[in-house]
Formats: structure tokens, C-alpha cells, sequence
């Protein structure tokens, strides 16, 4: 997501390589495609992707645009703070069906149980307020209409600004776990 002009297709957490830095990078560009021109508001072509992942205007409209990979993105942050893989279906205990991963989360935010969303460790290592606005950025990131969501550079702000909130309030708590 690094490279402006054009949209990855299959952001997923198998494609998040670290370095020794545990600096994160993109790999996997295979299923790359340009950005649309100026003229055009998105790029129609066949669907490709991993399952779990895709951002249903691009699977269900073809419609492809960079907010395709942000879509993606909130996925892997939704991994991150729930500590479970995005292709496992979800038993709904209210519905009694299976729905997609995304689903759940927006679901389990929708009706205020952010406490069955997110990971018990990390919630014990992550301050409250910085762990609700890393929810609120996966939400956003999954919003049904690609105009709904963030850019990759607001999502990138808004990263870095819950990052540092989470420094400055360990700092004035010396004795807490460091998160990341």
C-alpha cells in the first residue's frame, strides 16, 4: 500500500511481513492493478482475492478502487485486536447462523460487546481509550461503501495518533506493560 498508484487486491495478515525492525511491509503484489485515471472513479475487472477479506463493493458490484485495500486492512486490524483468523465463520448465537468474520465484528460493535471482540491479553496490555479507537478504525475501515471509509493515509494518522496516546499514557504510568 506503499506504492500510491496502484491497489494490492489481497491485503491479508499472510501478506504483512515484518522485518528485524518488526517494521511491517506488503508483500505479494501478484494480483496488483493500476489506480484508476483521473477520468475514471474505479477499475471494473474479475474478482480476485482471498475470502474473508474482499470488500463487497469489489466482489459484488466489481467495483474496485484503492478502498478496496483499506477495506482489507480493517480485516487484519479486526485479527489483531480479536486474536482469530478472518476466514473462520462465526456461530451467532442471537441468529443461529454462521456469518463471515467482518460481519461478527460489526455486529458485536453494533450492540456495545467490544469485550467479546477483542482479545482478552491484549486488552490487559492496551490502554481503554486506545483500544476503542483502534475499534472505531477497524469499523471504519469495514464500512459497505468504499466512500465511507478512510484513505490509507488517514488510516496510517490516525495509527500513529493512537500509538502515541498509548506512549504518553504509559509514560506517566512507568510501571505498565509496553504494547508493541
Amino acid at each position: 500500500m506503499c506504492i500510491r498508484d496502484r491497489i494490492h487486491r489481497d491485503v491479508k495478515s499472510a501478506d504483512i511481513l515484518l522485518d528485524q525492525n518488526l517494521a511491517a511491509k506488503i508483500a505479494d503484489f501478484g494480483l496488483c492493478r493500476p489506480v484508476p485515471s483521473l477520468y475514471d472513479s474505479h477499475v471494473s475487472t474479475e474478482v480476485k482475492g482471498t475470502l474473508g477479506y474482499l470488500d463487497p463493493e469489489y466482489y459484488k458490484r466489481r467495483k474496485l478502487t484503492q478502498k478496496a485495500d483499506v477495506y482489507s486492512f480493517g480485516v487484519v486490524l479486526f485479527e489483531v485486536l480479536c486474536a482469530r483468523a478472518a476466514v473462520n465463520l462465526v456461530a451467532v448465537e442471537a441468529v443461529s447462523e454462521k456469518v463471515g468474520f467482518a460481519t461478527w465484528a460489526m455486529q458485536c460493535y453494533k450492540c456495545g460487546s467490544i469485550d467479546d471482540l477483542v482479545d482478552p491479553h491484549l486488552a490487559g496490555n492496551v490502554r481503554p481509550q486506545c483500544l476503542m479507537a483502534f475499534v472505531d478504525l477497524g469499523i471504519q475501515c469495514l464500512a459497505d461503501r468504499s466512500a465511507e471509509r478512510p484513505t490509507m493515509g488517514e488510516v496510517l494518522n490516525t495509527l500513529e495518533r493512537i500509538l502515541s496516546l498509548q506512549d504518553s499514557l504509559e509514560e506517566q504510568e512507568p510501571n505498565t506493560t509496553q504494547f508493541l
